[in-house]
């Protein structure tokens, strides 16, 4: 509705906007600076900021400029998760299983052959 009414041909801001189409902000550019120096170092990184704040954007852009046979992105966006959660996230996304410890079971629930 908005979008006749303003001419526009598609729907901005949306989120399968192109990252080829991102406005070029200082702050964007800093931000992928600071990404590929930390990619280029094969260090771990954590971004974080407030909601809305592009952090997402940010990180669908820096994608895009990765080389895929190079380099794997991790993304795990869930401000709660737990250590577990997380781990299993990480391997889920390298492609591996996740087996977590799980201790030893209950001496009772051990059936022995004679």
């Amino acid at each position: 509705m908005f979008e006749a009414f303003y001419g526009f041909k598609k729907t901005p801001f949306c989120r399968d906007l192109p990252t080829t189409e991102l406005f070029p902000s200082n702050t964007l550019e800093e931000s992928l600076s600071r990404l590929s120096y930390v990619a280029e170092r094969q260090l771990f990184c954590v971004l974080t900021g407030e909601c809305g704040t592009g952090k997402t954007t940010t990180i669908r852009r820096f994608r895009d400029q990765l080389d895929d046979t190079r380099y794997t992105l991790i993304y795990l966006a869930d401000s709660k998760m737990t250590p577990r959660n997380f781990y299993k996230g990480m391997l889920d996304q390298l492609g591996a299983e996740s087996r977590f410890y799980r201790g030893i079971p209950n001496a009772s629930c051990i059936k022995r052959s004679s």
